[in-house]
């Protein structure tokens, strides 16, 4: 069970695809523009025959996408999660530190908070790089040069190993809080302190027994951490 004590002296780590977000929007987009190609990586990746990493920049490489078409398709197709503006308001209101550890990509979360109103959030994400139709990506950790070898994640190396952020955070914190739904959030959940887990992390954690607060969208995640929705 959660206690408003919990809050002291703790940070909030946030995934974005599925969870600040209500479905992952490089899947969704890969589901309506992606091809035979793209269906491929996929496979190979459930596989485990693909890291993370190389899937994902094959799979763009392998797109006709332009930067406006991509950042259309972010500010028109991708809803967020019931609860989350309220949410924001609610650690700026208690003064909570909060960051964004994302495997997405810095281009698409910053316009889909942009758009409402919401600027100042640390993120920490991997970039795509466009050139007219082409697109590249550049990993977080390849810019911050953090070795492949270290990532503890799921179908690693990810391009942007969440366990990292939680071992810079835990010098300067007591307690890492962090929420999350899916494959590139296993690695951290066996570290933090205090988990909220849905969807295939849930089943992660069930799996093997991590302990976990189970949540549905942020109203839930408001109404235990804040006592309102």
């Amino acid at each position: 069970m959660f206690k408003i004590e919990d809050l002291n002296n703790s940070i909030i780590l946030s995934d974005f695809d599925g969870t600040i977000t209500t479905f992952d929007t490089n899947y969704r987009l890969f589901n309506i523009i992606g091809n035979e190609k793209t269906k491929e990586i996929s496979k190979e990746l459930l596989k485990g025959n693909l890291s993370m990493k190389t899937a994902a920049r094959s799979q763009f490489e392998n797109l006709e996408l332009g930067k406006k078409a991509y950042i259309d398709y972010i500010l028109n197709e991708i809803e967020i999660q019931p609860g989350f503006i309220k949410f924001y308001e609610n650690i700026k209101k208690y003064n909570v530190d909060f960051a964004i550890v994302s495997g997405g990509f810095l281009n698409g979360i910053e316009v889909f908070l942009e758009k409402y109103g919401i600027t100042d959030i640390k993120i920490y994400a991997n970039e795509l790089v466009f050139k007219g139709n082409k697109v590249g990506v550049k990993f977080y950790d390849d810019i911050h040069g953090y070795e492949e070898k270290d990532c503890s994640c799921a179908f690693k190396p990810s391009g942007n190993c969440k366990v990292k952020f939680y071992n810079e955070y835990k010098k300067d914190y007591d307690k890492i809080i962090f929420i999350g739904d899916g494959s590139t959030d296993l690695g951290i959940a066996e570290k933090a302190d205090i988990l909220f887990a849905k969807d295939s992390l849930a089943d992660y954690c069930n799996k093997k027994n991590i302990e976990f607060i189970k949540w549905k969208d942020f109203r839930d995640i408001n109404k235990m951490i804040f006592n309102k929705r």
